[in-house]
């Protein structure tokens, strides 16, 4: 494959002179938008069926179809360009992607616990894990995540290297 790069705007992108490049720029490219077109079918799907937004196993679907979404839609970006998720970088994502990767697995592990909590204790259950619980669990992840995301890009760059490399 042809190493070489060209640089365009702030990042660098491999050049597509070779049947290499210009193949594995499809593959993104098709990656990505599959990745959005299965998303976007799903959560369609669950926004437009009532008996399925009543059940707190899809609001987790849902809410892992959201930040899948995010995934393809940095993921045009992510896949094209040379990105280097690190502070000095200039195509750097500002953890975004990352961050929206973590919420699809923080949302398949609540929806694990969800399920075993169900099936456990299923008489117990409508009464501790109502549908406003559940959505204070989504909601409270999804604030984690990019409050953590935020404080990370907020900060000066050294306290953000302190925090996150061990030294």
């Amino acid at each position: 494959m042809n190493i070489s790069e060209s640089s365009v705007g702030l990042g660098t992108v491999l050049p597509l002179t070779s049947f290499e490049n210009v193949l594995l720029f499809l593959v993104n490219i098709i990656l990505a938008t599959t990745i959005i077109f299965i998303n976007v079918s799903v959560f369609v799907s669950i926004v437009t069926n009532r008996t399925l937004r009543n059940e707190n196993r899809f609001m987790y679907m849902l809410s892992t179809c959201l930040s899948d979404i995010g995934s393809g839609v940095s993921y045009y970006y992510v896949g094209v360009m040379d990105v280097r998720d690190y502070y000095d970088s200039p195509t750097r994502t500002y953890y975004i992607a990352l961050t929206f990767l973590g919420l699809s697995y923080m949302a398949i592990l609540a929806a694990q616990a969800d399920r075993y909590h169900a099936v456990t204790v299923p008489l117990k259950y409508s009464q501790r894990l109502t549908r406003n619980r559940t959505l204070l669990v989504i909601l409270a992840y999804w604030v984690y995540g990019f409050l953590i995301a935020a404080i990370n890009n907020l900060v000066p760059m050294g306290v953000a290297k302190r925090v996150t490399t061990r030294q």
